[in-house]
């Protein structure tokens, strides 16, 4: 059996009602679109600026504490150089003397030498280029001119065998090549030594020791180059009862100032040509001075102490037996700080001083750059101790 329903009879019997509530279902697991949100204009520029501000700051923060770094770096620097200056030099000028604390030696003048073709002063002048002087003593200031630094020089000997010099047995002609003495103990080949006699002094190097004969030969040659060849004039010859001091490699330091840096140079290196070696950066000024045991300032001469200084260099054997101390300070530059919004430097508007004065600044004051001073009173232990 066949069922005929009518579509229009549906439509005619179906309520109104029921036909609008129909809806058509949305494919399944479809999403509505959301609606969009962000940073406006406004909040970016205001991000920014905040940003800008915090970095500033903390470049701020940054600048000042690397200033902070620097000063204290660079006092650290300027006190470490300082303290190797003055104890390097203070080492030498406590040693200084050793084996010429006598007064033969310290009685005569500039000693006279030849070193390979030159000669320091001989006599009616010489060939070759001056060498530089020496003066048997153990420490020489030599004062700088004007402003500029002091420099010394330290003399000791070597030699740990011979400490009392000997005597010259009989006149030594200047032709001579070999000298003759009361004891040959304690003197060895290639050793240096100074005859001295009154206010004349001459440096010898000792190319053979003759213990039976007690003779000891200076003869020149490519092996002894501190004896002129052929003998000659060109060294004074000494008498009977002059005095021999042997140096064996004698330790003489030259100390200075040069481009802002403490120098030392060595005396046999100095000859061979050699130049200063830069011993501590960033020291500008050297001072020094003479404690000399002489009665002033209300003392009493000779009792064995420093009664005051002085900055002239003994003539004399007496003026150099007054000599117990050197009082000295060197100068060291620290940090560089930038001149101020004027272009005016006030790190040190002030010239720093020792006990001795005023010491001397690079330019002038005010300056860039900070300045500590360190000096001490060093006694020179083997005049102390030196014979009577």
């Amino acid at each position: 059996m066949t069922l005929y329903i009518s579509i229009s009879s549906l439509q005619t019997s179906a309520r109104p009602e029921t036909m609008h509530s129909l809806r058509i279902p949305s494919a399944p697991g479809a999403l509505s679109k959301p609606s969009q949100a962000g940073f406006g204009l406004v909040e970016v520029m205001i991000a920014m600026a905040i940003g800008m501000i915090g970095i500033l700051a903390m470049m701020q923060a940054f600048a000042v504490n690397e200033r902070y770094k620097e000063n204290t770096v660079g006092s650290s620097g300027a006190q470490t150089n300082g303290s190797i200056a003055l104890f390097t030099i203070e080492r030498d000028v406590r040693m200084a003397g050793y084996g010429i604390t006598n007064s033969g030696a310290l009685g005569c003048s500039t000693i006279q030498y030849h070193y390979d073709g030159a000669y320091s002063d001989p006599p009616g002048g010489g060939a070759g280029a001056p060498l530089p002087t020496l003066i048997m003593a153990p420490v020489v200031i030599t004062q700088g001119s004007g402003t500029n630094p002091d420099s010394l020089a330290t003399m000791s000997s070597s030699n740990a065998y011979r400490f009392a010099p000997a005597t010259i047995t009989s006149t030594m002609p200047h032709s001579s090549a070999e000298l003759n003495i009361d004891d040959v103990t304690g003197f060895a080949e290639n050793d240096l030594v100074v005859a001295t006699q009154g206010t004349s002094c001459a440096l010898m190097q000792v190319t053979q020791v003759q213990g039976a004969a007690l003779k000891l030969q200076h003869n020149p040659g490519v092996s002894a180059p501190y004896n002129p060849a052929g003998g000659g004039n060109l060294l004074p010859a000494f008498g009977q009862g002059a005095q021999l001091f042997n140096l064996g490699n004698p330790q003489i330091r030259f100390y200075a100032v040069g481009s802002n840096n403490l120098t030392v140079q060595e005396w046999r290196l100095m000859l061979a040509g050699g130049t200063p070696t830069v011993l501590v950066d960033e020291i500008v000024d050297l001072q020094a001075e003479y404690g000399v045991d002489d009665g002033s300032n209300g003392g009493t001469a000779g009792d064995g102490s420093v009664d005051g200084y002085t900055v002239t260099t003994p003539a004399s054997a007496a003026g150099w037996a007054q000599v117990l101390a050197i009082r000295l300070a060197v100068l060291a530059r620290g940090p560089y700080d930038k001149p101020d919004t004027s272009g005016t430097c006030t790190a040190t508007t002030v010239a720093p001083t020792w006990a001795g004065g005023n010491l001397n600044i690079p330019g002038g004051v005010p300056s860039c750059y900070r300045y500590r001073v360190f000096e001490t009173l060093v006694p020179i232990r083997n005049m102390i101790w030196r014979d009577a």
